[in-house]
């Protein structure tokens, strides 16, 4: 049968992995003896309203780095787009004394930028939209934070365009889709219920729509996929 939840999975899959790692001494692993296992799955907590800064980054494809001046003159254009990003990251209360379980470490609350939006439009309308405190940028790789002043346009792609993308946030777990066009056009939704998540899906009229599993790391057409489920979901 096949198990739709996505805590339920990332769980069932935390399990199997405790067991797996158990097999070997602490030691093997450079830990020593008394070393205390993790046994459960902790998800990564969205950040409260309010709180918390959205973090923009930018940065340019990891090979064109060999490259120099000369040489991205005979390259096209979209082989020099930088690539953007975003986390929101909550803020960490140094006081908080609630009790920790044993075997769990606190957890930083952080929400990420749907990994399909990597353009600067798309990523700066999903900035803006967040309910943090603030919204700041780094440039090239500097630790320093440039406040940012965004608006967000707050509208969808238009019907017949964009692209929809189904995946699996791991850490908080939870299913989520995102339709997108290349502009600022952005649509959201997430469930624990994989099923709700594609009803949604199938409701937009997208230009096309993919699904990526948890089994393997490539996107299938969604018809396809809900064929056959299972072949692309990981075994439990």
């Amino acid at each position: 049968m096949t198990e739709w939840s996505a805590l339920a999975r990332r769980r069932a899959d935390a399990a199997r992995r405790a067991e797996k790692v158990r097999r070997l001494p602490a030691e093997a692993y450079g830990h020593p003896p008394d070393y205390v296992w993790q046994d459960t799955f902790q998800p990564v907590p969205v950040p409260p309203p309010g709180t918390g800064s959205v973090v923009v980054m930018s940065s340019e494809p990891v090979w064109l780095r060999d490259i120099g001046p000369v040489g991205r003159l005979e390259l096209p254009s979209f082989m020099l787009t930088r690539r953007w990003s975003a986390e929101w990251y909550g803020d960490i209360d140094e006081d908080d004394d609630a009790p920790v379980p044993e075997g769990s470490v606190r957890v930083a609350p952080v929400l990420g930028c749907p990994r399909p939006l990597m353009h600067r439009l798309g990523v700066l309308e999903w900035a803006a939209r967040q309910p943090a405190a603030r919204v700041v940028k780094t440039v090239g790789g500097s630790a320093d934070e440039i406040p940012m002043e965004l608006t967000a346009v707050n509208r969808a792609p238009d019907p017949g365009t964009g692209y929809l993308r189904i995946m699996l946030d791991s850490s908080r777990p939870i299913w989520y889709a995102v339709w997108f066009d290349i502009y600022t056009g952005l649509a959201e939704f997430a469930d624990d219920d994989l099923r709700a998540v594609i009803e949604w899906a199938q409701a937009q009229p997208a230009e096309d729509k993919l699904i990526t599993g948890d089994a393997l790391d490539e996107q299938v057409d969604l018809a396809a996929f809900l064929q056959h489920p299972d072949r692309y979901l990981q075994a439990l």
